[in-house]
């Protein structure tokens, strides 16, 4: 099985991120791209750009949940 079809590792933000990056320098490498190819690694990376941004998504809410908001009124000092 070739990279481009292994699952995508839900709960990694760093490996579907590498994802991403392989998928950009890839067709960045392309002079005549390979339309077969095409479909599905930006379908795969169109899933880990997902996964990416839900893991965000977590992180944000954790960190809300966790950091008080900052005051708008507060002086500066």
């Amino acid at each position: 099985m070739s990279p481009e079809q292994n699952e995508l590792d839900t709960q990694s933000f760093n490996s579907n991120y590498q994802v991403l990056k392989d998928t950009a320098d890839w067709l960045a490498r392309q002079d005549d791209p390979d339309i077969d190819a095409l479909v599905p690694r930006i379908e795969r990376a169109l899933q880990a750009y997902q996964i990416c941004r839900q893991r965000i998504e977590k992180v944000q809410a954790a960190l809300e949940q966790l950091l008080p908001p900052e005051a708008e009124d507060a002086p500066e000092g």
